[in-house]
């Protein structure tokens, strides 16, 4: 096992968030990383590495050599996948762990592109899906010492190590440690044709096995006996193990017409290991072989000494740490013991299961390990691990509704798999068409769109079904399916599901989820936001499996969105009024033209700063003389900042008033706030709240003028123009932020009855009008009201479902919707789509209203007209 620290194993367990790290490297050396850390870049899908030390997973044998196999999809803007060929791939597992901030890294190995294909492209964006090989598969050449003489094992190693680039990861002499021979007994007088059949036969000799490194070495290996890791029950998936426990208690060695076992008698259950023609066992004749034999196969037998597991199967949270040859525990076993498990095999999935396989004993009681010649026959007991596969179906989740031009989800679904598999996706879809089109299906796996896309010319008004199959070969691990459809129809029914072989079914995962805010209270789920950059997007029927019962009143308020899906299950579709009094008509500003102000009713009484906190603040735009003010008191502001702009007056000595930043004369509204020590944009602190020269106590705060008070009561106006949009103040105690007592809150309005200006204070319930001379110009009205979709102005497709029972007043207000279809006892108002919009019923409506069924489908005849009834 790689090693690891403890809290490793424990995040391992826990769950805790995981990373990969990819490093893709081309022929010509350029070096991509991708995953962890990286913004642009990203991998998608679900990685998967298969690893093996037996040819056979469910034969055990020693001295055998595995090409495993890695798998990515990329996700990569401006590049082609024809550089990643001959290429190499390098992986890196993390995981976070208490008390660090980096994640603890595993890593994991490094491979051969063998294949990089390009599985869709958007734009100069390609998803590639690259295929690596383990780089034992640069063994499979042919030495290149063809010779004859006497060659020790570390002159072989040289030689294989020029041929095929690779390193070992051990000296001649720890290799040879591991065979229980020295220097001078382990030589050849003539190589194997491939460095594959030579490694192979060094691991022979060994009673272990041969693979690669987590750097890409050659490393040979026996087979542990202590195990390294616990897998408790509660943390696995599913175990298939046998009963009874296998060692190897004896081997086999043939060559050139002899053959003797070597006999261990570890366990009553085991079996032999035979093999045949190793070019290192030489030198015997007639009366000698055994003793020749039997002195190379007695280390190979105390390399075994203690090593027995339980053959079978388990998938579990996994942990890439693990090692081919690594012995663990897995516990509540048949007979509830812990029993020992030798990892023979592994598939692992990044961010998924492991796979891990204990082999046992062939069908014939024998396994071969043979390098050329045969092996005998000899029958053993044995307990072999019997596999059954089943056919399961997995419906897929339905999305009925409208369909658009652009494609939408109809149904989406996710399963998992053992083992690489072939499956089925079944498609039955029921289509009313709304006019003359085509309608057009397609299916996605993992995100990929399927060659198949099905086609049916549909006429308004009828039914039509549009049935197709797909077939979907899947690797072992987790899949997505999506089904989508496009056309200008009703998806009134469907049936979609996936069939194959060892099919487990999973939750799907709506991967738009995030591009939505959302609240959950009591099991059902608010959309409040939406931030994704799709123009029609599909709301999730659920999210964090809440079902999805309310948009929000402004979830999709002055959105760009052409069309949306709004899912089975929601209720209620939200709008709020106005805050102001159903008296009052909200305008954007008041402006004064220097004579009009207002008595805001707020006297400001400094206090101590270590009492109490006062928060301010104020939309404004003016254009008049810098020497006046737009709100305050004399004695009561002493504001700083940069200069250069008009600012609220304070008075700070006896020389004069200072003057300076913040309200741009002429420009765009601003906003000015205070709030202790709050910076904005421009970095410039706004100002402070002091006493300044005179007592400034209980002194009347103005709004559009500043009052002075120092020498009796005195307005001073502007000398120009003044537009304030809002005014709000609030209060604290020092230290308290989130205890907040609020002041005023003015925005301004015309009151109906008189059409008088003025601005209404939503904390005293005020109406407060100008006390100066003339009166204030007042802006546009503005809408009392906001809806979930209002000014959504491109929004020209909607489906609103059939559970809807609420239809806020201004939800689609402002929108491009000409029709609508809402349930025939939904709750709607006037004001709820455009004057325009036609709204009709599921079920007709107007002089004859449709027959349907219980579900609020249309009944058809058997010809496929609609049938209708006169009310």
């Amino acid at each position: 096992m790689y090693p690891v620290s403890q809290n490793y194993l424990a995040a391992i367990e826990s769950g805790n968030i995981q990373h990969l790290k990819c490093t893709i490297r081309e022929l010509s050396g350029t070096e991509h990383i991708l995953g962890y850390g990286v913004q642009d870049d990203e991998i998608v899908g679900t990685p998967t590495i298969n690893r093996q030390c037996v040819e056979d997973p469910e034969a055990f044998a020693f001295g055998q050599l595995y090409v495993g196999t890695a798998e990515i999809t990329v996700s990569m803007t401006g590049i082609s996948e024809e550089v990643f060929r001959s290429g190499e791939l390098e992986l890196r597992f993390g995981v976070e762990v208490s008390g660090s901030s980096e994640p603890e890294w595993v890593p994991l190995g490094i491979w051969d592109i063998s294949e990089a294909v390009c599985t869709s492209k958007s734009g100069e964006t390609r998803q590639i899906r690259i295929t690596a090989l383990d780089r034992l598969e640069r063994l499979k050449r042919k030495c290149s010492y063809t010779g004859i003489g006497l060659l020790y094992l570390e002159t072989i190693m040289e030689i294989i190590a020029e041929d095929t680039g690779l390193e070992f990861a051990q000296t001649a002499s720890e290799v040879l440690a591991l065979i229980g021979k020295p220097r001078g007994l382990v030589f050849r007088a003539k190589m194997s044709e491939t460095c594959w059949d030579e490694v192979k036969q060094i691991s022979q000799l060994i009673g272990g096995f041969a693979c690669t490194d987590r750097q890409g070495r050659i490393v040979f290996r026996t087979f542990a006996q202590d195990p390294v890791l616990t897998i408790p029950a509660s943390k696995r998936h599913s175990a298939q193990i046998s009963e009874n426990s296998y060692a190897l208690n004896s081997v086999t060695y043939s060559a050139e017409g002899y053959s003797h076992t070597e006999a261990a008698y570890y366990s009553a259950y085991g079996g032999t290991v035979a093999f045949s023609d190793n070019g290192y066992i030489f030198g015997f004749d007639e009366t000698d072989y055994v003793e020749v034999f039997r002195s190379w196969l007695r280390p190979i037998i105390h390399n075994f000494e203690g090593v027995n597991w339980f053959p079978g199967t388990i998938n579990y949270y996994g942990d890439p740490a693990l090692d081919l040859g690594d012995m663990i525990y897995v516990t509540d076993g048949v007979a509830g013991e812990r029993k020992k498990f030798l990892i023979c095999a592994e598939t692992w999935q990044f961010r998924g299961p492991q796979t891990l396989i204990a082999a046992g004993q062939a069908e014939s009681g024998i396994s071969s390990s043979d390098g050329g010649g045969t092996s005998s026959s000899i029958s053993v007991p044995v307990t072999n691990i019997t596999v059954s596969k089943a056919i399961n179906t997995i419906e897929l989740e339905k999305l009925k509704g409208s369909l658009y031009e652009a494609e939408r989800t109809a149904a989406l679904g996710a399963y998992s798999c053992k083992a690489t598999t072939c499956c089925f996706v079944n498609v039955s879809l029921v289509l009313l068409a709304e006019e003359d089109c085509t309608a057009e299906a397609a299916v996605y796996h993992d995100e990929v769109v399927q060659d198949f896309r099905p086609m049916l010319d549909l006429h308004a008004g009828e039914y039509s079904t549009l049935t197709f199959t797909v077939p979907i070969t899947a690797a072992a691990g987790e899949h997505t399916v999506r089904v989508a459809a496009c056309g200008k129809a009703e998806l009134t029914d469907i049936s979609a599901h996936i069939w194959g072989q060892e099919l487990t079914g999973k939750s799907p995962e709506y991967t738009s989820a995030s591009d939505y805010t959302y609240t959950i209270e009591d099991g059902a789920a608010t959309v409040t936001g939406y931030h994704g950059d799709s123009l029609y997007p599909e709301i999730p029927p659920r999210f964090e499996g809440a079902v999805t019962a309310v948009i929000g009143a402004e979830a999709f308020t002055d959105s760009e969105i052409t069309s949306v899906y709004i899912p089975e299950g929601v209720t209620e579709i939200r709008s709020v009024s106005g805050s102001l009094p159903s008296e009052y008509e909200q305008v954007e500003y008041l402006e004064s033209s220097g004579t009009q102000y207002i008595d805001t009713g707020w006297r400001y009484d400094i206090g101590s700063p270590s009492q109490k906190q006062t928060n301010y603040n104020i939309q404004c735009k003016c254009s008049c003389s810098e020497n006046y003010s737009v709100f305050g008191n004399r004695d009561c502001f002493n504001l700083t900042g940069a200069s250069g702009f008009m600012k609220f007056r304070g008075y700070t000595d006896h020389s004069g008033d200072v003057v300076r930043t913040d309200v741009p004369i002429g420009n765009a509204p601003v906003e000015w706030q205070y709030n202790n020590e709050i910076l904005y944009a421009d970095g410039v602190q706004k100002g402070e709240l002091s006493r300044g020269y005179g007592s400034g106590f209980g002194t009347p705060i103005y709004l559009f003028c500043r009052y002075s008070g120092y020498w009796g009561e005195e307005v001073e106006d502007m000398g120009g123009t003044v537009r304030i949009y809002n005014f709000s103040v609030s209060e604290n105690p020092a230290g308290s932020p989130d205890r907040v007592t609020p002041i005023v809150d003015l925005w301004p309005c015309v009151r109906k009855s008189d059409g008088k200006p003025g601005m209404y204070d939503l904390v005293s319930g005020n109406f407060l009008v100008n006390i100066g001379t003339g009166e204030f110009t007042c802006g546009e009205k503005i809408s009392s009201g906001t809806g979930a979709f209002m000014n959504a102005q491109n929004l020209a497709h909607v489906y609103i479902p059939r559970t809807c029972e609420l239809i806020g007043e201004w939800a689609f207000t402002n929108t491009a919707l000409n029709t609508v279809r809402i349930p025939a006892d939904c709750t709607y108002f006037e004001t709820s789509f455009p004057p325009d919009c036609e709204v009709q019923f599921y079920g007709g409506g107007g002089d004859y209203g449709q027959l349907y069924d219980g579900e609020e489908y249309a009944l058809i005849d058997s010809e496929g007209a609609l049938i209708y009834a006169k009310e």
